[in-house]
């Protein structure tokens, strides 16, 4: 797919008549049209980029400004990569041999003790959908990845973020 990238100083200048191109006026409009040049520029990489696992690394990489990243040898230089969780075994509260229906409750008794969590833990991943590996050697903040993370991935697909040591 070939995406355009249009030149707004250019087309101040073919746009302008020929009586208005002083200096100072296509100056003024081009700095008027400066900000429309940004707001291209980043609309045009949103379209670039989608939810896909290759693509959002890329984009995770390029946005935290890893130094040693190349994007046309994506596999080998990506600090900043995500895995996919194995859905692992499921968890059954029941045997296939059991007919009767058995309800899991306490009779009204409050006991901390005795609760217990089918999902407990910091390592339980059944749940999620991938998980984006970042490297302890660069700072951010998590509520700032996973607005830039939520704006580019598909609907349904949950993550978690997990730091590791290179």
């Amino acid at each position: 797919m070939y995406w355009s990238t249009l030149n707004f100083s250019k087309l101040v200048e073919l746009l302008v008549p020929t009586f208005l191109r002083k200096n100072r006026t296509l100056a003024f409009l081009k700095v008027l049209t400066a900000p429309m040049q940004i707001i291209a520029a980043e609309n045009l990489y949103r379209m670039q980029h989608d939810g896909r696992t290759m693509y959002l690394e890329k984009m995770l990489n390029e946005h935290y400004g890893v130094s040693s990243y190349n994007h046309q040898d994506h596999e080998n230089t990506k600090l900043i990569y995500i895995d996919t969780v194995s859905t692992g075994d499921k968890l059954y509260i029941f045997q296939d041999i059991e007919t009767e229906v058995s309800f899991l409750e306490d009779d009204d008794i409050i006991d901390d003790d005795l609760d217990l969590f089918l999902e407990e833990g910091e390592d339980n991943t059944l749940g999620y959908s991938f998980i984006i590996f970042m490297p302890d050697t660069i700072t951010f903040n998590e509520i700032a990845l996973r607005a830039l993370v939520d704006s580019y991935r598909y609907l349904g697909y949950k993550y978690i973020i997990e730091i590791y040591t290179p």
